[in-house]
């Protein structure tokens, strides 16, 4: 799911130089990845949301040219090397300020873990997440989107950044 209300947010960054604590809620709008084996060697990927598409022909030589390089950076960090189609679907609009591009990566990473055959932990797949885009891309990101969207509900994290602890509190 997608984040709200981030009380605390900007704390969650490298640049803040202090531990931080950020609030937060995830809301019932998700992102959906729908993978489908084909018989080529090719990586298919979709975003319906953005009407772009992208092909991957070359598994050890994937290259950021800016079109859905977070996906792209996911396959590579998955290390997926067979043909597939992937469609990628959000429910809240690209850009709004609610962590859409880090549920759209939670997403994809969990649905290529279990076709993989993976066994991620939340945690895991909210720090692999995070490194796709700090790492992997070179960008600059906070740590609560990603583990919002992996943990989902209300949360409050606490931030010694890139380290989180997060505590999922639980509504009646």
């Amino acid at each position: 799911p997608v984040r709200i209300c981030d009380i605390g947010g900007w704390t969650d960054t490298w640049f803040y130089k202090k531990n931080g604590a950020v609030f937060n809620f995830s809301i019932d709008l998700y992102s959906n990845v729908k993978l489908i084996e084909n018989n080529t060697k090719k990586i298919n990927i979709f975003s319906e949301n953005l009407d772009l598409s992208t092909q991957i022909t070359n598994y050890d030589k994937i290259e950021y040219d800016g079109t859905l390089d977070l996906l792209k950076a996911a396959i590579k960090r998955m290390e997926i090397k067979s043909g597939l189609d992937i469609y990628v679907r959000t429910d809240a609009p690209p850009g709004c300020g609610t962590g859409t591009s880090a549920s759209v990566a939670v997403a994809l990473i969990s649905a290529l873990a279990h076709y993989s055959g993976k066994l991620l932990q939340k945690y895991e797949i909210a720090e692999l997440a995070h490194k796709l885009e700090t790492e992997e891309l070179k960008l600059e990101s906070g740590v609560q989107d990603q583990f919002a969207a992996a943990f989902g509900g209300l949360n409050f994290m606490v931030i010694e950044y890139p380290t989180v602890k997060i505590t999922n509190i639980e509504i009646d």
